[in-house]
């Protein structure tokens, strides 16, 4: 899935050092509106935000795709993982929600 790039929030976080819930809690406080990227090698989960609640998720393993609330779990417990790069991106409401509703069709 191709996502537009938006306004860098935050960008290559090691996942090393990163607290996955920390920072979703600090983009829950500050109402953020974007997405939140996990990447590893071959590897790509996307969270989407809407005022800092995860609206819906898509993730990338090789060529398989998943969506929805099992992308979610699976996203949130490979950021946990060492080696990988965490980035924010703020876009704007309208685009958030039809990135997150073409998930669902």
């Amino acid at each position: 899935m191709i996502i537009p790039k938006g306004k860098i929030v935050h960008e290559d976080l090691s996942t090393s050092y990163t607290d996955i819930h920390e920072l979703l809690r600090d983009l829950r406080q500050n109402s953020f509106t974007g997405y939140c990227q996990v990447n590893f090698w071959e590897y790509r989960g996307t969270l989407f935000l809407d005022r800092g609640r995860i609206i819906n998720a898509f993730e990338e393993i090789g060529n398989e795709q998943m969506a929805g609330e099992r992308a979610i779990k699976s996203i949130l417990s490979r950021a946990k993982q060492k080696d990988g790069a965490v980035s924010v991106f703020q876009l704007p409401d309208e685009m958030v929600a039809t990135l997150a509703s073409v998930l669902n069709s």
